[in-house]
This record gives structure tokens, C-alpha cells and sequence, in this order.
């Protein structure tokens, strides 16, 4: 069951996040957000299995390795509607840029916008 409105987009310490390590109630952090995935990891493209592995943990890194399971930025807009914090000021860490010199947060929410100076259709 996810969270009471009242709920979210609060602050969360890494030890909460770590305790909501199962399939009744999943969250993993990515690049200092929290994200409820409980409601989403029956539904993953890649099976529950690839996010159960994660539950109550940091997914930066997993979500950037395509040893691990590649991501498309479609992923990072999925992840975003999960959004329902953001980790504590003392337990935040400060990660390196992806390749491509953009976060991938970022550029989710870029690439969300039409771009009316492109065509539509090639």
C-alpha cells in the first residue's frame, strides 16, 4: 500500500529507506530521491526478481550499468511518478555525472516536452 498523501515528498534517512526491503513495501533511492516501488515491481519490464534485488537500496549506480539492466529514459519517467521524497541532508551522497554529462532525471524531463522545432513524423 503506498503513502497517505500527507505523506509524501518528505524526508527519508537511508536506514528508513533499508527497512522497506520486500514486496509489501519496496523503496530504493536514486541519486538522493526516494521512490515507492512497491505498487511497481510486479509490473517491471525486467521482473520483480531485477528489483527485488535493490529493495531498500540505492539503485543509482544498478540503473546506469547495463551489465545490470539497461535503462532507457522511459525507465526514468516511470521511476518519477514513484517520487514520494527525498533522502536526509545527512545522509545524502554525491554522485557522478552519467556519460552523457546529463542526469538522467534531467534528461527524462527534457525529453518529456515536445519539441515543436522537430518534425513530428521523418
Amino acid at each position: 500500500m503506498g503513502l497517505a498523501d500527507s505523506d509524501k515528498q518528505r524526508e527519508f534517512s537511508r536506514a528508513e529507506v533499508a527497512r522497506h526491503d520486500n514486496g509489501e513495501s519496496l523503496w530504493v533511492v536514486r541519486g538522493n530521491q526516494v521512490f515507492d516501488l512497491t505498487q511497481f515491481h510486479t509490473d517491471h519490464p525486467g521482473g520483480s526478481d531485477a528489483l527485488m534485488q535493490f529493495a531498500g537500496q540505492d539503485i543509482t549506480e544498478a540503473m546506469r550499468d547495463g551489465a545490470i539492466h539497461r535503462h532507457t529514459t522511459q525507465a526514468y519517467r516511470v521511476l518519477k511518478d514513484f517520487y514520494i521524497g527525498e533522502v536526509t541532508a545527512d545522509d545524502r551522497l554525491a554522485y557522478a555525472m552519467a556519460d552523457s554529462g546529463v542526469d538522467e532525471m534531467e534528461e527524462a524531463e527534457e525529453e518529456a516536452f515536445l519539441d515543436l522545432r522537430k518534425p513530428l513524423f521523418a
